[in-house]
């Protein structure tokens, strides 16, 4: 562990609260991350951060359940549907007493070809991903206009660089908060992706210009209005009023979805081609399909979530 891992991992043990959550899991991806690409013969995915996400947070409420506050608030949901990308989350956040909606696809940064000068820079290869015919980033896009909501990229980091301390929300963090940072997939798609040709954006072409630690989202998402995190998000083309309310009860008793309990069973993965090795491309595959949906919300009781074994 670094001493700044040490650090947030103390923060979050005397003051367990999910804002200090966040920056905790942001400064273990980014280390983790680091420990992976600066060794030979190692490999990380985004699956596999986005499966550690979801499991640090299970081990996280177990640990401190009692003590921590009863606005806890956060629940994890998985979808009912098996045929789901485990890249892809569904995301309620509560702001000023309404929940707003975001589509959210997690990619991993890229080193390869920035070994040399030291990895103090990397890229996102990944997003230029073809689904069947499709651009993967107007799927997301997609489904979040559908839904009423703000198509995300969550972004996985590590680069061996440092930035000055900056603040946000009265939060002072340095580098290492972009361990999991956010960016508009619209914003994305507007600067990089043109005329279907891609220039892939690199660490330092979004961060900190564009993207956001992503505690922003516990720690100061819910005292903004939309247009202001549409304007945090540097999204363009959409307004206010394209935005739905969600409810609580509505996104918490949807049939599709049910509580994620580690452990609960066992499932198999997709239809294997023969030929090729690789999943399946099938009709229903060419969609943005979330295996999770997150919901921050104040209101959401720690007491009822808590499942003890």
């Amino acid at each position: 562990m670094t001493d700044k891992l040490i650090e947030k991992a103390r923060q979050l043990g005397m003051n367990p609260n999910v804002c200090n959550w966040f920056q905790y899991f942001a400064q273990e991806t980014w280390d983790r991350i680091g420990y992976v690409r600066t060794r030979r013969g190692l490999k990380i995915w985004e699956t596999t951060v986005t499966q550690n996400l979801m499991f640090e947070f299970h081990t996280s409420k177990a640990l401190y359940f009692p003590a921590i506050n009863l606005s806890w608030g956060v629940e994890i949901l998985e979808a009912v549907n098996e045929k789901t990308n485990g890249n892809d989350i569904e995301l309620f956040v509560e702001i000023n007493g309404t929940i707003l909606f975001f589509a959210v696809q997690a990619k991993i940064i890229n080193h390869q070809g920035f070994k040399r000068v030291g990895i103090a820079d990397g890229n996102y290869l990944q997003m230029n991903h073809v689904v069947g015919t499709h651009n993967q980033i107007d799927l997301l896009c997609s489904y979040a206009s559908a839904k009423g909501g703000l198509p995300l990229y969550l972004l996985y980091n590590f680069v061996n660089n440092s930035f000055e301390e900056d603040s946000l929300c009265n939060i002072d963090f340095e580098i290492e908060q972009y361990g999991c940072s956010i960016v508009g997939a619209s914003h994305i798609r507007d600067n990089y992706l043109i005329n279907g040709i891609w220039t892939i954006p690199t660490f330092l072409d979004l961060h900190p210009d564009f993207a956001l630690p992503w505690f922003v989202i516990p720690c100061c998402f819910k005292n903004k209005s939309k247009k202001e995190i549409i304007e945090m998000l540097a999204v363009e083309g959409i307004s206010e009023g394209d935005l739905t309310d969600y409810s609580i009860d509505e996104i918490r008793s949807d049939k599709d979805w049910r509580p994620l309990h580690p452990f609960s069973e066992i499932k198999e993965d997709g239809p294997i081609d023969k030929q090729t090795g690789k999943e399946e491309i099938t009709k229903e595959a060419i969609e943005f399909r979330p295996k999770f949906r997150v919901i921050v919300s104040p209101r959401i009781s720690i007491e009822k979530q808590f499942k003890r074994p």
